[in-house]
């Protein structure tokens, strides 16, 4: 329990600093910092991946989003490979990842 609440208290603020619809809250810096931890704590790499693009550091978020999209396949979790996908593409086409709604 103590690994998922860790998780979640890291992995959360992370994805919302990198990856909100919001432009006043994107700090790819500090999602680094919440995003890495989180990953070593749980090995979920898909925040971190997030972070890294918006940190500009595309290499470490294509590397990153690798594993998720692999990871799906090998599970026959179609759905959630075929959005690894997209989000390995925009990573690879140099794109941080921002979730769609108003930015301000």
């Amino acid at each position: 329990m103590c690994s998922r609440v860790n998780h979640e208290a890291l992995n959360n603020p992370a994805w919302l600093l990198a990856a909100v619809s919001n432009l006043r809250m994107w700090d790819g810096k500090t999602a680094m910092a919440l995003a890495t931890r989180a990953c070593e704590i749980t090995g979920f790499m898909g925040t971190h991946a997030a972070a890294c693009a918006e940190a500009d550091r595309f290499d470490d978020a294509i590397t990153n989003a690798q594993r998720p999209r692999a990871v799906a396949l090998s599970l026959g979790q179609a759905q959630i490979a075929a959005r690894d996908e997209q989000l390995l593409e925009l990573y690879q086409a140099g794109k941080p990842f921002h979730e769609a709604g108003d930015v301000n």
